[in-house]
């Protein structure tokens, strides 16, 4: 018995207000953030499921992560994953892939689904990474939820507590019916010369097409975190979320093309939760991909300052921030502001389809500055395909000339080629030369007064870049817990063709792939499209059904 760790999971629950309590169940769940208890309990996904699996009939769900050295245990019951019907990870970061391993193996629990019988419990994933490409992980799971975990939680867990019992070959086969739940075992992959993957097959003809579910009315589905705690990123704050999905179609945009469409909660019951949120704990975090974007984000803002309440909120869009905007921001005790230029040059902003002008910028940190606020967090991407040693001076001239007004914090770390977005195709420079790109940038921004930076570093941006392109083969690196460097390079740098199968061709349900290679050539040809708007149009096929209709 590891004497150390409960103490130090019984100091966590004692901080914690909100969680629900351990309860018998005809089903019960540990659900994983294969990471720190830091980093989990600042995901609001993460806290949106287990209040979502919380809810369902039957079903008791507890909660557990990553503690070094140490076996998993759930916080509420102090219990071994083994000891549970289903494990379900939550997986928003391909980097987590390798914890994903380390937990099960701690555990006693075999690595591959195929290795694991009625006696282990079945093995779940979700999130936003399995929603674009899992397969490098797939292996390792009985079943993937492919899309947001709310528009399949009731139906597929009616079918666990009923069938729990059966053999589990059957139960997987009829799970793999359920829109929006993938059965990996159900489906081979093909590899030719070279160990290239060639395409995907299903072991039958009746396996159906692993489809993305989401939500179409989020407000049948609570906004707000159940539980706060101090031990996180965000402090002692509600998060809250205002919208999914984001419309403005960055072309490097997980948060964009993970989540489409676009979909924005009613201010009223965003409001309501408020309230109630603000009774135990008197900051709100707000957050959503494209909060600018937020019909009445300004007059919602007001009414939590007219409340007592103080507001925290994740990044705002430059071009649309406008000065009494920032002063009722800073009224509601904000003391840093984020925004993420990308890179200050014209012609790479066309390309990402991410126009905010270094104008934005200025007068954005003249108003913060202004009033009162202590500090601008910028983001910045190198390594973006057709850059020039200009385009990165650029973002140190930038960043100087914000300083003479404002203290800054820099993110700067490489553009990231994720699946299901248009930049699959883009390649991007080998390792040593991003090494040396990031370096030189990072050079320049040090000698810069009043500035402090962050970021990933290229190793880790690499090893995330392969994951997120990957096949199944990579499962054996994911379970020696690393990836060597002409792995990471093949599989991060890999070149397809507008023909070439994909390893994640077989999903659906997210833009289609003729849609992504129109914009795939746009970001080539620097050409910006315009914002999505599902309510008049179809062209990327999300918001349309298999029979073209508009769902």
């Amino acid at each position: 018995m590891n004497y150390t760790l409960i103490r130090q999971l019984k100091r966590l629950r004692s901080l914690e207000k909100g969680a629900i309590a351990a309860k018998p169940a005809a089903y019960t769940v540990a659900l994983i953030y294969p990471n720190s208890y830091h980093v989990g309990m600042s995901s609001l996904g993460f806290q949106l499921v287990y209040r979502t699996l919380n809810s369902l009939p039957g079903v008791s769900c507890e909660r557990g992560f990553l503690f070094p050295g140490s076996p998993t245990l759930t916080i509420e019951g102090l219990r071994n994953l083994s000891s549970f019907d289903c494990i379900g990870f939550s997986l928003s970061c391909e980097l987590d892939y390798f914890n994903v391993a380390e937990i099960l193996r701690r555990g006693g629990i075999p690595l591959e689904s195929r290795a694991r019988d009625e006696r282990f419990p079945l093995v779940i994933g979700g999130g936003a990474c399995v929603s674009l490409n899992p397969e490098p992980i797939a292996d390792a799971f009985d079943l993937l939820v492919v899309g947001e975990v709310e528009a399949v939680a009731g139906t597929l867990f009616e079918s666990l507590i009923a069938h729990r019992r059966g053999e589990r070959d059957c139960l997987l086969r009829g799970l793999a019916e359920i829109p929006g739940i993938y059965v990996p075992r159900l489906f081979t992959p093909g590899y030719g010369s070279e160990g290239r993957f060639s395409g995907m097959e299903g072991s039958d003809n009746r396996n159906p097409r692993p489809e993305r579910a989401w939500v179409r009315d989020l407000d049948g589905w609570p906004c707000a975190a159940p539980i706060v705690t101090p031990e996180t990123e965000f402090g002692d704050r509600v998060l809250v979320e205002l919208a999914r999905g984001c419309g403005r179609q960055c072309r490097f945009c997980v948060a964009d093309y993970a989540y489409r469409p676009p979909r924005a909660r009613n201010r009223k019951a965003v409001l309501e939760a408020i309230s109630r949120a603000l009774l135990s704990a008197p900051t709100v975090a707000l957050l959503g991909p494209s909060l600018s974007d937020y019909p009445g984000i300004e007059e919602l803002c007001a009414e939590i300052v007219e409340r007592q309440g103080r507001i925290s909120l994740s990044s705002l869009r430059a071009d649309t921030l406008s000065e009494s905007m920032i002063t009722l921001l800073v009224k509601g005790g904000l003391r840093s502001l984020t925004i993420a230029p990308e890179t200050p040059s014209r012609a790479l902003q066309r390309k990402l389809n991410k126009a905010i002008s270094s104008r934005d910028i200025m007068a954005v940190a003249e108003q913060a500055a202004g009033a009162g606020l202590k500090e601008l967090k910028l983001y910045y991407l190198i390594g973006i395909e057709g850059e020039r040693e200009e385009d990165l001076v650029a973002i140190a001239e930038e960043i100087r000339k914000v300083t003479a007004l404002i203290p800054v914090r820099v993110n700067l770390g490489p553009v990231i080629p994720k699946a299901g977005t248009p930049l699959q195709w883009a390649r991007i420079p080998g390792e040593g030369e991003l090494r040396k790109k990031y370096r030189r940038v990072r050079g320049w921004i040090q000698k810069i007064p009043r500035v402090r930076m962050s970021g990933q570093s290229i190793r880790e941006a690499m090893v995330e870049a392969a994951l997120s392109k990957g096949d199944r083969s990579l499962l054996t690196h994911i379970a020696s817990g690393k990836l060597p460097r002409p792995v990471r390079e093949r599989y991060a740098r890999a070149e397809f063709g507008e023909a070439d199968p994909f390893p994640w061709d077989h999903m659906g349900g997210g833009a289609s792939k003729g849609y992504l290679w129109s914009e795939y050539n746009k970001f080539v040809r620097g050409e910006l499209t315009e914002a999505c708007s599902p309510e008049r149009c179809s062209t990327c096929s999300v918001c349309v059904n298999h029979r073209g209709q508009r769902i």
